[in-house]
């Protein structure tokens, strides 16, 4: 079963600091038991990063509620990681109350120290909400502080420069509103596809051309009508 491999630190709290390591060493050794298939028994760690850091010979995580276990980076993972997550460690790095979330796979090896096999990362600003980039966040700190009721879309299955709603914004009538950002760069396949998907949308079209203008109003709760889409201004010769 997932929560006997599954490891997310308990509140920490320095007076029950043992009691708390006594539980967390119980719980990983039930985790980490060889079922003899040959392959390396893993567990799967969720946490709020607290530090990237060097260690002796690689470098090392620390989450929030976890001062005395840290997980251990290769550094080639260090690497990739680094390389792969480059725009949501920088959004975490941004703004202290950013959050920067992992999801890894991981192994404790004969000296009781977690090593990391694989990894995954997410930015989410100060109340949670994931976040892509510098438009995406703008935009969501707006829907935060107009008090509006809305959904953030999460990729999943799809590549980071698939075109796709931000959020849908659900208290508009008389039909919810998905608010698209097209990035810098965006070409005339991307404005295609983006097109395409939104004439088919259950979703009013709300449209910001984070290259070229600023931020639109956000739509209104009542008597909203959709956006047409920017147009892909000439170069400048």
């Amino acid at each position: 079963p997932l929560a006997s491999t599954l490891y997310v630190a308990e509140p920490f709290i320095a007076e029950q600091k043992e009691a708390i390591a006594d539980r967390r060493r119980i719980h990983l050794a039930k985790g980490l038991v060889s079922h003899g298939t040959g392959s390396k028994p893993l567990m799967i760690l969720i946490g709020d990063v607290k530090e990237i850091t060097a260690a002796r010979s690689a470098f090392k995580i620390i989450v929030k509620h976890s001062p005395d276990f840290h997980f251990g980076l290769s550094p080639d993972l260090h690497t990739s990681f680094q390389k792969r997550f480059e725009q949501e460690i920088a959004l975490w790095n941004k703004k202290p109350g950013n959050h920067l979330v992992v999801a890894a796979t991981f192994s404790v090896n004969g000296a009781g120290y977690a090593i990391i096999e694989d990894i995954t990362a997410m930015a989410t600003n100060a109340n949670w909400i994931p976040i892509e980039g510098e438009p995406d966040e703008r935009l969501v700190t707006a829907l935060t502080a107009g008090s509006r009721a809305f959904f953030k879309v999460l990729r999943y299955g799809l590549s980071a420069t698939a075109p796709t709603a931000t959020a849908v914004v659900v208290d508009t009538h008389p039909r919810p509103v998905g608010l698209y950002l097209l990035p810098s760069g965006a070409s005339e396949a991307f404005r295609a596809d983006l097109a395409a998907q939104t004439a088919d949308s259950q979703f009013t079209p709300w449209f910001w051309d984070t290259a070229t203008i600023a931020m639109p109003n956000l739509p209104p709760v009542d008597g909203y009508t959709a956006m047409a889409m920017p147009v892909l201004e000439p170069a400048a010769e």
